[in-house]
């Protein structure tokens, strides 16, 4: 520790020696215990220095330097605890050390953090603490990672790789990435994101295409990049996307060349008013209006089974409703109807009851109305309540009149009962048949011609009532 008389003794002894002629270039020291030595213009404060070992520099201080106030270096004045200022290229602050000097950051004594700059290729830092960082220069790049692992960042001329030591792409992560943010861009014609895979392929996407400068298209290609660069998926400005194609680009929101396969469900939502379709969980297609699918058209997956107005057809093509042809149906069994009567839409004045008999208007043209009298010759059928095969334009004055086939018709035994296999006319009551009473001309018996409407398959002893009848007009 100075004292004030030593500190006097001390600047006296250098101002005699720097001003005082023939004594200036002569060492001289201080022995009281810590020396203080001047020797050629030069002061040492510390141990081992002597009047043939002197300071090498203005000021030499060997050991521990305790400064109160703040230090410049380079500068009359000091804003910080210590600044350096220099004005020459080649000036700065070095840290040297024969290990792994550092600079170490300190709270109220505890140790912080590091920084370190080390010399061995597999020792980042040689400090203890988990996040040390280090920064290395080793063979033309720079590294930057924390103790004790591999560097976490490297930047090599103009690579820059995160995860990896040896990045030959502008940006390359070996890792997930992650970006959070507003906008993301590439911005240049010839900038892409590459993947490489464990695999070895490559999955490369360019953007924008330089062709379709709103395109942005994802390209396969083998690790080496031997295979031809040719687009797998584009995408455009208004979001159509196309799958497939090496030249065309999208014109629809999916735009596919070539087959897909759908390992799950495929849910169409069309716009309001339009049909969607829906490839339901049991493997069944469907197509219908929003909201309402499988109304429309139905194809299930196990049976093949096509249903139009069903969801749950039972046969190959089942439909409900009617049905509008403009062709032929031909096949091995054309019809095959509930009903086995053949029936047209004939005006009728208006809609008759089912089971009426019915014979021509006289009257009118193509017109029909209940029949009113025995044995009637213009007697034209029988109104079907529900025909097997239906023709004609339906209206309403319009009855389902059935010419041929078995219907149920309205019959009157009152006069003569009706046995299974007799003969039937139109009755006496309107609307009604009845039976059919022979001629007996020479012995032999006759039903008069242009009467019959057909035979009873079914008997009726005495009343009114409905029996089936297979039409057959004679």
């Amino acid at each position: 520790m100075l004292s004030g008389k030593n500190i006097w003794r001390l600047v006296s002894a250098f101002l005699f020696l720097t001003l005082g002629g023939g004594l200036a270039a002569q060492p001289w020291t201080v022995p009281t215990g810590t020396t203080y030595s001047y020797f050629t213009a030069n002061v040492g404060i510390g141990p081992g220095f002597s009047a043939t070992v002197g300071p090498t520099a203005t000021l030499d201080v060997n050991g521990t330097t305790h400064v109160s106030g703040k230090v410049s270096i380079g500068t009359a004045s000091s804003t910080n605890i210590l600044q350096v200022y220099s004005t020459a290229s080649a000036d700065g602050l070095a840290i040297d050390g024969t290990t792994a000097p550092a600079i170490t950051f300190k709270n109220a004594g505890s140790i912080k953090g590091y920084i370190g700059l080390p010399t061995l290729s597999d020792n980042y830092f040689n400090g203890t603490a988990a996040n040390d960082l280090a920064i290395r220069s080793e063979g033309g790049s720079v590294h930057i990672g924390r103790c004790c692992a591999s560097p976490t960042l490297t930047v090599s001329g103009t690579s820059v790789g995160i995860g990896t030591t040896g990045p030959t792409e502008t940006l390359q992560v070996a890792g997930a990435v992650k970006v959070t943010g507003t906008t993301s861009q590439v911005l240049q014609n010839s900038a892409s994101l590459d993947y490489l895979g464990t695999s070895g392929a490559r999955i490369v996407a360019f953007g924008p295409d330089i062709a379709t400068a709103a395109t942005f298209q994802v390209v396969l290609k083998n690790s080496d990049g031997s295979n031809t660069s040719l687009p797998r998926l584009l995408v455009d400005s208004a979001g159509n996307v196309c799958i497939g194609s090496t030249s065309a680009y999208p014109g629809y929101r999916l735009d596919v060349t070539g087959g897909g396969h759908f390992a799950g469900n495929v849910l169409v939502t069309p716009a309001t008013g339009n049909a969607g379709f829906e490839q339901s969980a049991n493997g069944s297609f469907n197509i219908d209006a929003p909201g309402s699918v499988g109304g429309r058209l139905v194809v299930q997956e196990t049976s093949g089974n096509v249903g139009i107005g069903n969801n749950a057809p039972n046969y190959k093509l089942d439909v409900t409703g009617n049905i509008h042809a403009t062709g032929s149906i031909t096949g091995g069994t054309v019809l095959g109807a509930v009903y086995q009567d053949v029936a047209e839409w004939v005006p009728s004045g208006q809609r008759l009851l089912p089971g009426t008999v019915v014979t021509i208007n006289t009257g009118k043209k193509n017109e029909v109305l209940p029949s009113s009298r025995a044995y009637d010759t213009s007697v034209a059928g029988v109104v079907s309540e529900k025909p097997g095969v239906l023709l004609g334009v339906e209206g309403d004055t319009k009855s389902q009149i059935a010419t041929t086939g078995r219907v149920r018709v309205r019959v009157d035994a009152t006069g003569h009962p009706i046995a299974a296999g007799d003969l039937l006319v139109t009755g006496q009551k309107p609307g009604m048949a009845m039976y059919s009473e022979p001629v007996d001309l020479g012995g032999i018996k006759f039903h008069r011609p242009g009467t019959i409407l057909g035979k009873a398959l079914e008997s009726l002893q005495s009343g009114e009532g409905e029996i089936l009848v297979l039409l057959s007009l004679q």
